[in-house]
């Protein structure tokens, strides 16, 4: 389907449903409305939450000095998309190994109508002191049983397959990063 203002006017009511009712059913009434537009203007808003919470929180506590926020909203609006289509890129060619089904953009649709709104609340509290640690926690954790929910309802498959298809990337990650810090401590 392609997008349309009264699809992208929808987003937020998508982002309820999906957040409020964590389950495949929800995630296959999503699909009929997945289109590319969505998950670039959701993870565009997330940057742009994630870049005013982080210059406020710079500017008020840590004492940052007010021309710290375009850089902050630059980088934000620039990374999180970037980041989040990279992924859903990662997560398509390991689904494709795992015998899913699904296509690229329903994928990545259905994944951003849970890490739009989780991704905005992290960026915007993560550098608070007494709840930034919490809500990273829980944004973590929650996106991680949504993304495997998602991935369920895009490839069709079973909930081990799902969890394999983000886990398996997340391992080789922090098994890559684990290796370089290694090297980094050798060599000095």
């Amino acid at each position: 389907m392609k997008a349309n203002v009264s699809t992208l006017l929808d987003l937020p009511a998508a982002w309820r449903r999906v957040l409020a009712h964590p389950w495949v059913g929800t995630f296959d009434a999503e699909k009929p409305q997945a289109n590319v537009i969505a998950p670039i203007l959701g993870m565009l808003l997330a940057g742009l939450f994630a870049g005013l919470g982080e210059s406020l929180v710079a500017i008020v506590f840590q004492d940052a000095p007010l021309d710290i926020w375009p850089m902050t909203m630059l980088n934000s609006l620039i990374t999180m998309p970037v980041l989040f289509f990279a992924g859903s890129g990662l997560f398509f060619v390991v689904a494709r190994l795992l015998a899913g089904q699904g296509g690229f953009v329903e994928q990545t649709y259905l994944l951003s109508l849970a890490a739009a709104p989780l991704a905005a609340l992290n960026g915007a509290l993560r550098n608070m002191s007494l709840i930034g640690t919490p809500v990273a926690i829980f944004t973590w954790v929650y996106g991680a049983i949504l993304a495997t929910t998602a991935l369920q309802a895009t490839h069709g498959y079973e909930a081990r397959r799902a969890f394999a298809t983000w886990a398996i990337p997340l391992a080789i990650f922090l098994g890559l990063t684990m290796c370089a810090l290694l090297w980094e401590a050798t060599v000095q």
